[in-house]
């Protein structure tokens, strides 16, 4: 077992507080990118629902016209 001094511990509860927040923010920009792209998605598939639908609704209205 590795015994530190005080100015040791200090000095490593410092890096490691550094490094923790380093990847806090790397991982807050992750998630930031997968939300966008999701968003994207999400947005893409909901348009061609609506166009589909929308579609569908111009054809019984065109089919009751006959």
């Amino acid at each position: 077992m590795i015994v530190l001094d005080e100015q040791q511990e200090r000095v490593l509860a410092e890096a490691a507080e550094i490094i923790g927040r380093a990847a806090a923010k790397r991982a807050r920009r992750q998630l930031r990118r997968i939300a966008i792209v999701g968003l994207s998605i999400s947005r893409f598939l909901n348009r061609r629902k609506f166009e589909e639908w929308d579609r569908r609704r111009i054809e019984q209205q065109c089919g009751s016209l006959k």
